[in-house]
C-alpha cells in the first residue's frame, strides 16, 4: 500500500493540539454533538465513513468507522471550519462520480479492494482529470487523510476516538486529561 505511515507511526508525527477544535466546543460532549445538525448530507457522510475506513482499517484494533472518524470530521466542518464544507461536498461528489464512471456503482457499494484501488489512484493523481477540477484529487486525498488521523487520535470529546480506543492502542495514558 502507498497510503503513508501506519497509525502507530502517525501518532508520533502529528501535532494533535494544532488540530484541536476551538475553545467554544469544549463544553459540548460527543453525545451532544451527535444530536446536532450535520455539515454533510447522510449520503456524503456514509461515503466519507467508507473512505476513512480504508485509510484506517479495522485490524487487531478498531478502524475509523468504529471510532467515529467521519463524525469527527463532520463536526469539525460544522463547528470549526464551515468554509471547508464545500471542499468536502465537491471532493466527495468527485469520489462518487469517479466510482460510478470507473465501476458503475456508488463508492460505498464497491468492494473494499475496489475502494482501496480508487483511493490509491487518487493519491497518485491517476483518476479522470475531468471529474477533479476543484479540489484536486491529490489535495483532497491529503486533506481527508490528515483529518482522518486527527479524528482517530483526537480526544473523545470532539467526537472521534470512541472509548479512547486509539489511545489505548498506542499505550497513551490520559490520566491528566
Amino acid at each position: 500500500r502507498t497510503m503513508g505511515p501506519d497509525r502507530r507511526e502517525f501518532i508520533f508525527s502529528i501535532a494533535a493540539l494544532a488540530a484541536a477544535p476551538p475553545r467554544f466546543l469544549m463544553g459540548q460532549s460527543a453525545a451532544e454533538a451527535q444530536s446536532t445538525t450535520r455539515a454533510l448530507s447522510r449520503e456524503r457522510l456514509e461515503l466519507l465513513a467508507h473512505f476513512c475506513e480504508q485509510l484506517i482499517p479495522t485490524d487487531d484494533f478498531p478502524g475509523a468507522r468504529e471510532l467515529g472518524v467521519a463524525e469527527f470530521i463532520d463536526r469539525t466542518l460544522r463547528e470549526a471550519h464551515p468554509g471547508w464544507i464545500h471542499v468536502y461536498e465537491d471532493g466527495l461528489g468527485a469520489v462518487e462520480a469517479t466510482s460510478r464512471k470507473l465501476f458503475d456503482v456508488s463508492f460505498p457499494e464497491l468492494t473494499p479492494a475496489r475502494q482501496i484501488e480508487l483511493i490509491e489512484r487518487m493519491e497518485r493523481g491517476e483518476l479522470p482529470a475531468e471529474l477533479w477540477v476543484s479540489p484536486t484529487q491529490t489535495g483532497f486525498f491529503s486533506m481527508v487523510r490528515s483529518h482522518a488521523m486527527q479524528g482517530y487520535y483526537s480526544h473523545p470529546q470532539w467526537g472521534g476516538n470512541r472509548d479512547k480506543a486509539a489511545w489505548k492502542m498506542i499505550g497513551y495514558d490520559d490520566w491528566w486529561v
